[in-house]
């Protein structure tokens, strides 16, 4: 009976998601965002056992790889415009893109009902592409969810449910401003008073040095571990509490240094990529290494509440905060602190912003 239940939920909720992509393509809005709205990734890790995670691979108006599974080899492409037309266009900026040196699979996911038929496709030899297999649509899935195991059906109808749940609520803008506008003064108290000239000086070169606590506690508000250590699931991608180190403000919120590290390569242009399991021995000669910290954005958006007086374990202030698809910020970026040791001694930050990455590097 739950089995039956879960797929006619779920069938429900693909409907709704089809009927909205109908409407929106009837004024010219095809490929809005409503990937992340479904949780397109979680589906297809759950429905296939995939390691999907969101891709930065090269984005252009040729081609868009929304996730990859590089354990696996595999890349997803997510539309809402099932035409041949859109469908050749992936297959060429992929493969002029090398990404096909890269992954095995190709997987384009139609948010609606794809084409009957996709013949004549142009594939490049020796890449295995099967339009009637790696071109699935809501259809598609609903099929394969007929003959999985009941629990992985109640997974993907709770993905669906949860995230219908959160859309559903209705925001009050001016609500939400008044409470942005109080984090962002409770955040700005944590920053030392009468500062001197010298002390402005360097704290534009280490902006990290002018708050009152060095670190904050940073918690969702479904965390149950605290002050123990979380033990992290194989789906979670961030623990539900860690301690970070205040950095900066930005526009929309506060960044945050987690304690890790990441090592990226950057050409005399100012490009960069992540090393990841290259040799760095094995580089080209102008091509630089660096160990670099990770700057978190957490907007303000995501936060629900600063307490401010010092928690009793580590004895920081605990920032709770909203997790977005199970992340608390909205990016992370590589950085290069900057430090100052005299007019002639410093170095402003350095962020490795994301449009300046070039993952051929």
């Amino acid at each position: 009976m739950k089995r039956e239940l879960y797929i006619k939920e779920i069938a429900e909720e693909f409907g709704i998601l089809r009927n909205k992509i109908e409407l929106l393509s009837g004024v010219n809005l095809q490929d809005i965002n409503v990937v992340s709205e479904y949780h397109i990734q979680e589906i297809l890790n759950v429905l296939f056992s995939y390691k999907l995670t969101g891709s930065n691979a090269t984005r252009s108006n040729a081609i868009a790889i929304d996730l990859q599974d590089i354990q696996n080899g595999i890349a997803v492409q997510v539309t809402a415009t099932a035409t041949k037309a859109k469908a050749q266009k992936t297959l060429d900026g992929f493969f002029s893109s090398g990404l096909n040196a890269k992954y095995d699979m190709l997987l384009i996911v139609i948010l609606g009902k794809k084409q009957k038929t996709y013949r004549d496709l142009k594939i490049k030899e020796g890449f295995h592409f099967d339009a009637g297999e790696h071109i699935i649509d809501l259809d598609t899935i609903l099929r394969k969810l007929m003959t999985e195991p009941t629990l992985k059906i109640e997974k993907i109808r709770n993905i669906l449910k949860r995230d219908r749940l959160i859309q559903s609520k209705k925001v009050d803008s001016k609500a939400n401003f008044r409470k942005n506008l109080l984090l962002k003064k409770q955040l700005e108290s944590l920053v030392h008073k009468n500062l001197t000239r010298k002390d402005l000086e360097q704290y534009s070169y280490m902006p990290y040095r002018k708050f009152i606590y060095d670190s904050l506690i940073v918690r969702s508000i479904d965390d149950r571990a605290f002050p123990k250590f979380d033990n992290m699931g194989p789906d979670d991608l961030v623990p539900s509490w860690y301690k970070a180190q205040i950095h900066d403000f930005y526009e929309y919120g506060i960044e945050m240094i987690p304690m890790y590290y990441e090592k990226v390569v950057i050409n005399e242009d100012g490009k960069w990529n992540y090393l990841g399991q290259r040799d760095p021995n094995k580089l080209p000669e102008e091509i630089e290494v660096f160990t670099t910290h990770v700057v978190q954005r957490i907007p303000y958006d995501n936060m629900l509440k600063l307490e401010m007086e010092p928690e009793g374990y580590y004895g920081y202030p605990n920032l709770f905060l909203e997790y977005i698809d199970k992340r608390p910020c909205s990016e992370e970026v590589p950085t290069l602190l900057g430090y100052y040791n005299g007019p002639s001694k410093c170095r402003f930050t350095h962020y490795f912003e994301h449009r300046d990455r070039d993952e051929s590097l």
